[in-house]
């Protein structure tokens, strides 16, 4: 071996051994290029080791350099209300953690009922957990999940507007408050096609404009939406 650049330079530096020793011997320079680049090729090693644990060992998913996404974003109590959503006639699955990767626990339908109304008691990276389930218009003897993880992007809620003057025509849709931006008031046409986050009775929502080709994402209050498409929450 006439000389240690590249990565099997590296590797064989970084691994200290006898061979590299021997490899290098008689050479100052050789010897003292393999121990300068040994500390960083250690370095590297050591990181995609970890990385490479991490990946294998984390079914929940991983971030940046396999540290798992829960650490950076834990889970946040909430007490909403949400309703189904999934256009997919065999039932929106329900998972024992908040991932694909997670095994499914059963299926919501989404089909032959009324509605399918979910109580969140908890958010984490863009999904929410449910503590109970109500299903209207359900046949007897339906089994249901009792409690699990569904994707936020399935499950909706309703814009709730308020009365601003003396007749039921002077309502207005509430403002939409965007981290780090001005609010921006919703209009007729606007709605929700997603519930992502929430903190306590907050939800964060996704904003379909028909007038618009982008979407808005932002939080509403308590009282400024509905999780019953049945009835208007007033």
């Amino acid at each position: 071996m006439k000389s240690f650049q590249g990565w099997p330079g590296c590797l064989l530096c970084a691994a200290g051994g006898g061979l590299a020793r021997r490899v290098s011997a008689g050479d100052p320079r050789r010897m003292l290029r393999c121990r300068l680049g040994s500390r960083s090729c250690r370095l590297f090693l050591f990181l995609f080791l970890f990385t490479f644990f991490r990946a294998t060992h984390d079914p929940a998913g991983t971030s940046f350099f396999g540290v798992s996404a829960a650490l950076a974003d834990p889970p946040v109590s909430c007490a909403v209300k949400v309703y189904v959503a999934d256009p997919d006639p065999k039932g929106l699955n329900v998972r024992m953690k908040p991932t694909t990767r997670s095994p499914a626990l059963g299926v919501l339908p989404t089909k032959d009922v009324d509605a399918v109304m979910l109580t969140i008691n908890s958010a984490e990276r863009g999904w929410l957990h449910f503590k109970s389930v109500e299903v209207a218009g359900a046949k007897e003897g339906l089994k249901l999940p009792k409690a699990g993880w569904v994707s936020g992007q399935l499950v909706r809620v309703d814009l709730q507007s308020r009365i601003v003057g003396a007749t039921p025509k002077d309502s207005v849709l509430p403002k939409l408050k965007r981290p780090g931006r001005k609010p921006i008031q919703l209009e007729d046409g606007d709605r929700v096609i997603g519930v992502t986050k929430c903190i306590g009775t907050r939800v964060f929502v996704i904003v379909d404009r028909p007038k618009s080709a982008s979407k808005l994402k932002g939080w509403l209050e308590s009282g400024e939406y509905c999780g019953n498409p049945l009835t208007t929450c007033s």
